[in-house]
């Protein structure tokens, strides 16, 4: 079964030749293809069909599913739909809040006692709020956001230890 919708199929292939790295995706595709097909497919046939791909062949429609897999899991999930309907994807669109916390806060802990406030989604939302201005303030339009967040940890110090509380 060969798929001849060539603005779709255009997309794809772009976004295909666009990789860098040729024999991570051939894994990929090749890992794709064994799933769809249950069965195992060679490297050197996956190979030869990116290739042909890229080189204006249409593909069949198994080719075309584990195309767009790969898309996915190159763009973690969000990406084929994209591409397919707008022909390009924005990696650089937005930072997902969550994504931001993990990697802040990767190795840190708060004592048990804080638990209790965070069942409250009002503490919660104003978490949220605090946070989002926190970026905004040192970020948005600034010219030095490192001095801004400098800045406000070293108020918050102040602050902590003029109230009482640990740093």
């Amino acid at each position: 079964m060969k798929w001849e919708n060539t603005i779709y199929l255009s997309r794809i292939r772009e976004f295909i030749v666009q990789q860098s790295d040729r024999k991570n995706l051939t894994l990929m595709v090749q890992s794709k293809l064994k799933k769809i097909k249950g069965e195992r497919v060679s490297k050197e046939s996956v190979a030869n069909s990116i290739n042909n791909f890229t080189n204006g062949a249409s593909p069949t429609g198994e080719y075309i599913e584990a195309y767009l897999q790969v898309i996915d899991d190159l763009l973690e999930g969000r990406g084929s739909l994209e591409i397919l309907l707008r022909g390009k994807y924005n990696q650089d669109k937005e930072i997902e809040l969550r994504e931001l916390l993990m990697t802040i806060t990767k190795g840190k802990s708060f004592p048990i006692e804080f638990k209790q406030y965070l069942d409250k989604p009002s503490i919660i939302f104003e978490l949220t709020e605090v946070f989002y201005k926190l970026i905004f303030i040192c970020f948005i339009g600034q010219k030095d956001p490192e001095l801004n967040l400098t800045r406000f940890r070293v108020f918050l110090e102040i602050f902590t230890n003029k109230n009482g509380g640990n740093s």
